[in-house]
């Protein structure tokens, strides 16, 4: 019977432990948690430019619930997401969303927006009287101030929130229109995001 030979007989081992060294000195002795938001919204205050283009063009803002709205402020609930407290890359998930009704009666809806922390922009999926068409990037999103993580809460202050080419084009297609452009002013918003301590990986 033939037996298998190594040339050094612990020669696997040395392979086995420079490897081991090798995944120490390239992954983070102490990697930053992941938490995940379960709790907490999404506040923007639209700004007068936008306001009033929408009254120019005749189209009607609403609000699809379980978002609301108060003192001329709307919110939307955020269930989850997934969030590096080291690098605060990830995702913010949100309920409800926008609706934008022309005299016509087309309607558009703009639903369960995510906020990619990564690239800094908002998605949404979007309805045309009624039917899905797509999630697409509807704005982008500047940050005026570093985020701030404390205790179990997640907070993003003044975010300059703008159009995206994207979000432009779809509206104008659809309403029939030129007046949509991108990085047009939609308003500010605020995110704060709790967590619970037991969701830190």
């Amino acid at each position: 019977m033939k037996t298998l030979k190594f040339a050094h007989p612990f020669k696997p081992l040395f392979a086995l432990t420079a490897l081991i060294l090798t995944l120490a000195l390239v992954i983070p002795a102490h990697a930053a948690p992941t938490v995940r938001p379960f709790a907490g919204k999404t506040t923007v205050q639209p700004s007068e430019d936008f306001a009033g283009a929408l009254e120019a063009l005749g189209i009607e803002l609403g609000i699809i619930r379980p978002a609301y709205e108060r003192r001329g402020y709307i919110s939307f609930r955020i269930p989850g997401g997934a969030i590096d407290l080291g690098s605060l890359n990830g995702e913010i998930l949100h309920l409800g969303g926008l609706s934008l009704t022309d005299g016509d009666g087309t309607r558009v809806e703009l639903l369960n927006f995510i906020i990619d922390t990564t690239d800094l922009v908002l998605t949404g999926q979007v309805t045309v009287d009624g039917d899905l068409v797509a999630r697409i990037p509807l704005f982008n999103l500047e940050l005026t101030t570093p985020p701030e993580v404390k205790n179990i809460k997640l907070t993003i202050r003044n975010v300059n929130v703008t159009l995206t080419a994207e979000a432009a084009d779809a509206l104008n297609a659809v309403f029939a229109v030129d007046a949509f452009v991108p990085d047009f002013s939609i308003g500010e918003a605020w995110v704060k995001a709790l967590f619970y301590k037991d969701h830190i990986d």
